[in-house]
């Protein structure tokens, strides 16, 4: 994981780490939980040119600082490879599912974030 509580400090959150391990081992598919928070944008910038960098904000993703960011990112270059999660138990299941409901994403969208990226990037 890389964000959030990872780590004794912020540097455990630097997206320049998780930039150089996508770079290093292209073949391998990362998925960045907790997308970086508190350092979204540096993050979300790693996900835009890594391709095999994945995007999990979970409970670090709706209603904190960075969320605009990560929305515009869902809605355009990070929508197919943005993947849905609750937080689960820190963050009841239907709340956050009804708040990504509320963002009022286009059908596509939505149905690539709810399911269909993690469909993919687990091959089922």
């Amino acid at each position: 994981m890389a964000g959030g509580e990872a780590g004794p400090d912020l540097s455990f959150c630097d997206p320049l780490r998780l930039d150089r391990l996508a770079l290093r081992h292209r073949e391998l598919q990362i998925v960045n939980v907790h997308g970086g928070w508190p350092l979204v944008q540096g993050a979300l910038g790693v996900a835009f040119r890594r391709a095999n960098v994945w995007y999990l904000g979970d409970v670090y993703f709706p209603n904190l600082p960075g969320e605009a960011d990560i929305l515009l990112a869902m809605r355009t270059y990070l929508q197919e490879r943005f993947l849905f999660a609750s937080g689960y138990p820190f963050c009841p299941l239907p709340a956050i599912v009804d708040r990504y409901l509320s963002f009022g994403l286009p059908e596509p969208v939505l149905e690539q974030v709810m399911g269909g990226n993690a469909a993919r990037l687990f091959g089922v």
